[in-house]
């Protein structure tokens, strides 16, 4: 074997290892990033949820109604707009029809419990009712879920139906609660009248006693965890 053969083998050796090397400090790299996106992922979801407590802890207290708080614990994933199960159920004192809130806003109504969970009619499906009360003009309406959406899937739109047709109510009216049942306190936030059809068809809906489109306050599909308004002195 000659020198220049020799100078090439070398060379060739040379630069097989350090390919090696580098393509396995690349890997390490690689992992070490895939890590640190992991953990910043955690950070994030860490910070939304301490976020949604806070906001929780600042929902006020009166001397007729207290907040409960409970986690969101099971989704249905074949009916996610209708509702979910909580981690509060009859031991904590939530009965069915509770007010089901996170700030500012209503999300849901209690249907049932057992002594540790509850299952919520979301604002959004077809089992929630709750009475309403237009600002401003004072209209008292009550507003329920639209069942099934596009492609019939669940969560579809919300509409409020007026107890009386001789009123007046402007698109982007807010909807408040009436607070005229005994589980859900007067003044939370529901929606407010969409306006896409203009006042004079909004006006025309409700003189023929159809039910015009809400637009909720607060989005239950995203939430994870909420208030439970219970009366203090049932």
């Amino acid at each position: 074997m000659g020198a220049e053969e020799g100078e090439e083998r070398l060379n060739a050796g040379l630069s097989w290892a350090g390919g090696g090397w580098a393509g396995r400090e690349r890997a390490e790299l690689e992992r070490r990033v895939g890590q640190l996106e992991v953990i910043v992922a955690d950070l994030r979801e860490a910070a939304r949820e301490r976020d949604e407590l806070r906001n929780l802890l600042e929902l006020p207290q009166t001397s007729d109604w207290k907040v409960v708080f409970a986690p969101v614990v099971a989704r249905d994933v074949l009916d996610w707009g209708r509702g979910f199960r909580i981690g509060k159920g009859r031991a904590d004192g939530i009965s069915p029809g509770c007010a089901v809130v996170v700030v500012g806003c209503v999300v849901g109504r209690v249907m049932d419990c057992t002594e540790g969970t509850s299952m919520v009619a979301a604002v959004t499906g077809g089992a929630s009712r709750i009475g309403v009360t237009a600002v401003p003009g004072g209209a008292a309406g009550v507003v329920s879920g639209g069942g099934s959406g596009a492609g019939g899937k669940p969560g579809g739109p919300c509409w409020v139906q007026f107890l009386s047709r001789d009123v007046r109510v402007a698109p982007g009216a807010i909807l408040l609660t009436s607070g005229l049942g005994m589980d859900i306190p007067a003044g939370l936030a529901v929606g407010r009248v969409a306006g896409g059809e203009g006042e004079a068809a909004l006006l025309a809906r409700i003189q023929q006693g159809q039910s015009v489109q809400m637009i909720p306050a607060g989005d239950p599909d995203s939430v994870r965890y909420v208030g439970i308004v219970l009366a203090r002195h049932p």
